[in-house]
């Protein structure tokens, strides 16, 4: 018995000193570093899905969408925009999740009558499906930054009569995180690897407030839940 237990604790010992060494010494080298996450990669892929599950529907825009806006000079990428998600919705979609454009961003303040007219098709469109819609933000990846920024799309948000709004921007807004090196990951934090479920952004608008946001896919889950349970 003393002769197994002596065993079984040199064993930890050299167990633990191990991944001591390991963690501290040969995750320096850059043939150990790459090696483990060619592992983690090898792992991801295993437990992916080939396919997205047949509840998800993806909605790409062709040519003929490109060559309007060409072609008609009034043509209004918002008024489209809006009518498609409406579409969707009205076809008994549960949520729809909505990229903004970079573009959208508000417009300045000498322009508020004309803002007011452009914004207005969005803007309807998440007072009445507030909570069926994510628009979502790119950003850029949080791991690289100590203090990340978002543009925040305020001004798609309903009014109430005293001009107050009556819910936050990330009750509607979510953010995917953006790295030009997403193919070619190099690090653990790569967002290839690992992405942020939710984060702390200062936001790019006139209030300049710090708010905590989801990400687009956890608000859509979070939304898409909370449809489901109407439906039952």
């Amino acid at each position: 018995m003393r002769v197994t237990k002596k065993r079984t604790i040199a064993s930890l010992l050299l167990g633990t000193s191990f991944c001591l060494i390991y963690s501290v010494l040969f995750r320096e080298i850059p043939y150990f570093e790459k090696l483990e996450l060619n592992t983690y990669d090898t792992l991801l892929r295993l437990k992916s899905i080939d396919k997205p599950p047949e509840e998800i529907l993806l909605v790409r825009l062709n040519q003929k969408y490109r060559d309007s806006r060409i072609v008609f000079p009034s043509f209004s990428e918002r008024v489209f925009y809006a009518s498609l998600v409406k579409q969707l919705l009205d076809h008994d979609a549960a949520v729809v999740v909505l990229n903004l454009r970079h573009h959208w961003r508000d417009i300045p303040d000498n322009d508020w009558q004309d803002a007011d007219l452009v914004n207005a098709p969005l803007q309807d469109l998440v007072t009445e499906y507030s909570e069926q819609i994510v628009l979502v933000t790119p950003t850029d990846s949080l791991s690289d930054i100590p203090q990340p920024e978002l543009q925040v799309y305020r001004h798609f948000l309903p009014l109430e009569d005293d001009l107050s709004e009556p819910f936050a921007p990330n009750y509607v807004q979510g953010f995917s995180e953006y790295e030009p090196k997403a193919n070619r990951p190099v690090t653990l934090t790569n967002i290839a690897r690992h992405i942020n479920l939710s984060g702390n952004f200062v936001g790019l608008d006139h209030l300049k407030l710090k708010q905590s946001f989801y990400s687009a896919p956890l608000l859509a889950l979070k939304k898409f839940e909370q449809q489901q349970t109407i439906i039952i």
